[in-house]
């Protein structure tokens, strides 16, 4: 920059402006001058954001994702366990067309049995196999006897880490003893 005098010398090419008793030459932008006189300053108007707007949106971000992601997968969890107990109860309407036909309801240890006849029956019975086909839990039938059973299912993987009310749920249990069904962990079951 120099200072101007009454007759500058014009440039042959690029942008002139005159600011203030000041001559700048630029050839790669085009910026208005203000009258003589003028003491304001010039603003050129940005476009975009300044890096501490961006770390205030990151921020913000962060926040409502540590709020919001462990209620999303706690929801997730709870859906499945839903999904395992309409299992279950669909078990134990099998286990009681088995016993209408057999002498005692079934235990089921591998996948094999869920398909496999009943012995000792009156017709050709079975399951009709899992009727849980997720990988969230693992269905089992023990202590089958004349008079009751009991179904578990056995959490896999982040389904461990399920709760309800405070209560980890883990292992759902549903057992019925002569006529009386009992399911546990009680607040883990859906009311």
């Amino acid at each position: 920059m120099s200072r101007s005098t009454k007759n500058p010398a014009k440039p042959t090419s690029g942008v002139n402006f005159r600011l203030s008793g000041w001559t700048a030459r630029r050839a790669d932008i085009s910026i208005p001058a203000y009258p003589e006189g003028n003491r304001g300053l010039l603003v050129i108007k940005s476009r975009g954001f300044t890096l501490l707007e961006l770390m205030i949106v990151v921020a913000v971000i962060a926040i409502l994702a540590a709020i919001a992601l462990p209620s999303y997968f706690n929801q997730v969890r709870k859906s499945r366990r839903s999904e395992v107990e309409a299992a279950i109860q669909a078990v134990a309407l099998a286990e009681e067309r088995v016993r209408g036909d057999c002498a005692s309801y079934k235990s089921v240890s591998a996948a094999a049995d869920w398909t496999a006849t009943t012995t000792g029956c009156s017709s050709s019975v079975t399951l009709g196999g899992n009727p849980y086909t997720s990988s969230y839990y693992t269905l089992s039938i023990a202590g089958a006897s004349a008079t009751g059973y009991t179904i578990s299912a056995a959490p896999v993987g982040s389904q461990a880490n399920d709760k309800s009310f405070g209560t980890t749920c883990g292992t759902l249990s549903y057992a019925l003893a002569a006529g009386t069904v009992t399911k546990s962990p009680v607040d883990c079951w859906a009311k």
